[in-house]
């Protein structure tokens, strides 16, 4: 078509070419799939998504043509794992909520439960404002093959959704005298708290969540860390139940430390955490390990330090991938390894990422 650009125009054949092969039109399939690879491999690089999708069209095709000589051409360009298919699924809708960050999600007492960071409302909160620190929903459906709907809001004043993290009594009373009319010192501050990702923990019978405290003296700005923590999520139609590590001015890691919670996955006794700090150089990721059944007690929890070495102190531990702020890692029973997922920092790409082990190398 006039105008239309060269992804495009390959996008188009390489649709073609996927219809003629299923309808056994191999020799006309093939002319569709090879010119639409061979723009996506020029215009975007044999390694993106694109391309890797049109190399798996051709494989295809000339397992289906019974051809094993050119079937093993396009296999060899594929990485591991194969990007087979991309689609749009739209976005998804949410009562009373304009727009949202972040965002983890886990399976929850057999629904699929979400927990997202600052959420911006349709509504105003009990204090006025329509930005909250955390919200989160769930939903029954556990499929996204067609698309992910259903959710509920977990709400609270007037039916509307409500903070996902409860705040201690001291926390609330600060929050409610500095936004005071008689407030005279700090005014506008609050203390905030901000989710991370969750693990399931078979141990106490549900999710640990990862979080960290700051207070903000113009939220979601001028923010200023206490360290992050962790808090046991049972019921995805309630909040979870914080502090679980004493006092909260001892939280579980302190606000010196490295921002655990990136990213979250439980394999049989314990858990791996991930800290991902981005930056002008991009984001290098940190990961450690606990035993589950001791996850609140700081002492325990070792760092990875490369060449196979957990240490004890977190500043010996070194960067095992450059991943995203937030990401997931879960083992895929299919490919057999762990499968870490996150957005390319400053760019419109997603990165797949196997291992054989939470620690890589990936």
């Amino acid at each position: 078509a006039p105008g239309a650009d060269a992804r495009s125009v390959a996008t188009l054949q390489g649709q073609l070419g996927r219809c003629l092969t299923s309808l056994e039109r191999f020799g006309e399939a093939e002319s569709f799939l090879l010119r639409s690879h061979e723009s996506l491999v020029g215009k975007l690089g044999g390694k993106s998504a694109s391309a890797q999708m049109a190399a798996n069209a051709l494989l295809e095709l000339y397992e289906k043509w019974r051809k094993p000589g050119e079937a093993g051409r396009y296999r060899s360009l594929l990485t591991r794992p194969t990007v087979a298919a991309i689609r749009e699924l739209g976005p998804l809708e949410f009562r009373d909520i304009n727009g949202r960050q972040g965002g983890f999600s886990t399976r929850l007492a057999g629904q699929s439960a979400w927990v997202f960071s600052f959420t911006h409302m349709s509504v105003n909160r009990e204090n006025g404002s329509n930005l909250q620190g955390s919200t989160w929903s769930w939903t029954a459906d556990p499929d996204a093959a067609d698309g992910i709907g259903a959710f509920q809001n977990g709400t609270g004043w007037r039916d509307r959704p409500a903070e996902f993290l409860p705040y201690t009594p001291e926390e609330t009373a600060y929050n409610k005298a500095h936004r005071d009319k008689d407030c005279v010192e700090d005014c506008g501050s609050e203390y905030v708290l901000l989710p991370g990702s969750p693990a399931l923990d078979p141990v106490r019978g549900g999710a640990l969540v990862f979080y960290e405290k700051v207070k903000a003296s113009n939220f979601p700005f001028g923010t200023t860390s206490f360290g992050t923590s962790i808090a046991l999520w049972t019921d995805p139609a309630r909040q979870p139940v914080r502090p679980l590590t004493g006092q909260e001015a001892e939280m579980l890691f302190s606000a010196d430390e490295p921002k655990w919670g990136s990213a979250a996955v439980a394999m049989g006794e314990d858990l791996y955490a991930y800290a991902c700090g981005c930056g002008n150089s991009g984001c290098p990721c940190l990961v450690a390990r606990v035993p589950l059944a001791d996850a609140l007690d700081r002492r325990a929890w070792r760092f990875y330090a490369g060449a196979g070495r957990w240490s004890a102190t977190w500043q010996d531990a070194e960067p095992i991938m450059d991943g995203a702020s937030q990401l997931t890692v879960h083992w895929n029973e299919y490919l057999g390894q762990y499968l870490a997922v996150h957005g390319i920092y400053r760019g419109w790409a997603i990165a797949l990422r196997t291992a054989d082990r939470p620690e890589g190398p990936w």
